[in-house]
């Protein structure tokens, strides 16, 4: 019996792994993780008409009930199916090690993540990728390891993405313009020059999807735009080639 890791790449179920389809027909129990990866109402009804399976909505409490979810894949195959790659969410790597202590059985179907595809469509270097932080609803005070992050990773010229969260049991997401006002704020305390109004940045807003948008520009001129729907990130290019990356 094991746990089975599945993700489904940038665009759901157009990219849904072929090694995948096999492994859910088989599987005890599916999960669909929308803890760490913004699902569309959309994205779970084209998902159970291709795998004609019975699917349970994973939430926070479900995922992070880790020596539950290891003691049924002890006599269970669970799959546990994501979006983007598995791994790029920590909780799924904790699931992992916990498993294989336990001496359960880890498969895992690799795919695409947002990040190559964020930096794809951007024709960025991904070699340049510096920090990856996620700015959550928080007071501005409490964000000041992102502000170093992002620092430090201007200063070796390595671009920054900071994730903006996302919660879908509760339809809340932390719009860029919000993002941006904390990051602000705190530069008033920090006072390292770094997010001033004219620092350049990017707004990547539901990358993989057929609505996907790009928006470029200063901050001083995007605190009051509307990016439409989440799933938004921010990303904070460092100086770029000669070709543009």
């Amino acid at each position: 019996m094991s746990i089975i890791f599945i993700g489904l790449g940038s665009q759901p179920t157009n990219s849904l792994p072929y090694g995948a389809l096999s492994l859910l027909m088989k599987a005890d129990k599916i999960l669909i993780d929308i803890y760490t990866s913004p699902w569309r109402e959309e994205f779970i009804s084209k998902l159970k008409a291709i795998i004609k399976r019975e699917v349970k909505i994973a939430t926070r409490s479900v995922l992070e009930d880790i020596e539950s979810l290891i003691g049924k894949a002890k006599t269970e195959d669970i799959a546990i199916i994501c979006l983007g790659d598995p791994f790029i969410a920590t909780t799924h790597n904790i699931i992992r090690i916990r498993a294989i202590e336990k001496g359960v059985n880890v498969k895992v179907i690799y795919s695409s993540s947002f990040v190559n595809v964020l930096f794809g469509e951007l024709g960025l270097h991904f070699y340049k990728l510096g920090f990856i932080g996620t700015i959550t609803d928080i007071p501005p005070s409490s964000l000041v390891s992102i502000y170093e992050g992002v620092k430090n990773s201007l200063e070796r010229n390595r671009h920054s993405i900071l994730l903006l969260e996302y919660d879908y049991e509760r339809r809340k997401s932390l719009s860029p313009s919000v993002a941006l006002r904390k990051m602000v704020e705190i530069e008033r305390s920090m006072k390292a020059g770094l997010f001033e109004m004219d620092l350049p940045v990017i707004i990547a807003s539901r990358v993989g999807y057929d609505d996907q948008a790009f928006i470029p520009g200063y901050i001083g001129e995007l605190l009051d735009t509307d990016f439409g729907e989440p799933p938004h990130s921010i990303v904070i290019p460092a100086q770029l080639h000669f070709y543009r990356s």
